[in-house]
């Protein structure tokens, strides 16, 4: 069996958050703290993403947040599209989503 160790227990994205909160006022946003992982055997670098539940009255998303620095560009993805996101073209997708 694999031992793993926490290396960081990562917070969520007070930009995110605060765009959704004030932009839809009647969606609900619920946040899971995401962590960095060392499995220490291999050396293995595991990322458990924050995970985002945002519901309004059309629809509900699931929006994962990567905030590693590894990950350059691209840190959200949305699985019911399978396709990530930065922060501006996630924005613009809200708009017409949410």
């Amino acid at each position: 069996m694999c031992k793993t160790s926490s290396l960081t227990i990562l917070e969520d994205d007070r930009k995110l958050t605060k765009f959704i909160l004030e932009n839809f006022k009647d969606t609900n946003i619920k946040s899971t703290n995401g962590s960095e992982m060392l499995i220490s055997i291999t050396n293995i670098k595991k990322v458990n993403p924050i995970i985002y539940k945002v519901k309004s009255d059309k629809t509900t998303l699931t929006i994962l947040y990567f905030k590693c620095s590894d990950i350059k560009d691209k840190k959200y993805y949305i699985p019911k599209l399978r396709q990530d996101f930065n922060l501006s073209e996630l924005k613009d997708y809200l708009k017409g989503a949410l």
